[in-house]
């Protein structure tokens, strides 16, 4: 089994406290004062410290870096926060919300309510106000899918990093939250899909065996995601694509904003008529239709260059992605 879903199975398992067991969870090694200090948002909102000695901080550690990749190693976790239930009425009854939902789901989908761990990425603020609030209902994450919130997967860290923004000190933080998916049906990217497509279904994910995105439609976004952990984090680099507006290449180097890594040979600049030209050969009108909508919503400066990039290889895969790019490396070689 995948050590992260092992992890994930672990972290599930709880007593009726919700709290993670394990035989030395009263350890103690303080985090950094200073740095809870600077985090006392997250303590007025209703979350504790874990202190970092305890194995529930390096249970959540251990799902949050190996999901970055080659970036784990540039990664430092400088705290976790835990929802404490207890902290508000409010709180509290977003958890029993969530544990009655959760019932209702596993009743109606043969006693599985498939709640997984999932990744949300944000700034400081609303991270805070997730969690003392709840969701919006239209966060900046889920462009791609308008119809909900989108989280994703406890091994897909670094596709949140888009999201997590970076506070005052240079901190940046994400939700680690758990999900009620009951039974998931596909959901492209550009849906107009507002609730699930019938009653069969409760979420959204862009793949079946192996989903990196969840997409919880809009009125269940406070029932069916719960607020666990925050993770708070310092990293120094990672992927970005290409600055020039009209053009799209994947280069390395330090950043502010984060890419899904992608293994890209090194090309020259392709422009976004050249690769619908050569794309249109391969996908069929539809596919060729919700790319040249996602570019025209990139034109207008309603969803990011990483937001169309994503696009860009759900919906013409990797594979012919690379194999365009190739082509049109040596086809610009032979001219020079």
């Amino acid at each position: 089994m995948n050590p992260v879903v092992e992890l994930e199975d672990q972290i599930s398992t709880t007593d009726d406290n919700d709290e993670i067991i394990h035989p030395d969870s009263s350890s103690s090694q303080e985090c950094d004062s200073g740095v809870i200090d600077k985090l006392h948002d997250f303590t007025n909102s209703g979350m504790m410290p874990v202190e970092e000695g305890n194995m529930e901080f390096q249970t959540v550690k251990q799902m949050f870096l190996p999901g970055l990749g080659p970036y784990a190693n540039n990664t430092d976790v400088v705290a976790v926060h835990k929802a404490q239930k207890s902290a508000s009425s409010t709180l509290k009854a977003r958890w029993d919300s969530f544990r009655i939902f959760s019932d209702a789901v596993a009743k109606n989908r043969g006693g599985n309510d498939n709640i997984r761990f999932a990744w949300y990425g944000g700034s400081k603020d609303e991270i805070r106000r997730i969690v003392s609030h709840g969701f919006s209902f239209k966060p900046a994450s889920s462009v791609i899918y308008a119809g909900g919130i989108t989280l994703f997967s406890s091994m897909r860290s670094l596709y949140g990093m888009e999201s997590a923004k970076f506070d005052e000190d240079g901190v940046r933080h994400m939700l680690l939250c758990r999900v009620i998916l009951g039974n998931s049906e596909i959901v492209l990217p550009g849906s107009n899909q507002y609730y699930p497509s019938s009653d069969k279904f409760d979420s959204g994910v862009d793949s079946l065996t192996d989903p990196s995105r969840y997409i919880i439609w809009t009125p269940f976004v406070n029932s069916h995601v719960f607020p666990h952990y925050v993770v708070s984090f310092k990293a120094s680099s990672f992927m970005a694509p290409s600055r020039n507006p009209q053009t799209f290449s994947f280069k390395q180097g330090p950043c502010r904003t984060t890419a899904p890594v992608m293994r890209l040979p090194a090309s020259p600049w392709i422009s976004f008529p050249d690769l619908l030209a050569k794309i249109s050969k391969y996908l069929n009108p539809t596919k060729i239709a919700l790319v040249s909508k996602h570019y025209g919503e990139f034109r207008a400066n309603k969803i990011s260059r990483v937001q169309l990039i994503r696009v860009l290889r759900q919906v013409i895969g990797d594979r012919l992605l690379i194999g365009i790019i190739k082509a049109h490396k040596e086809k610009v070689g032979m001219r020079t």
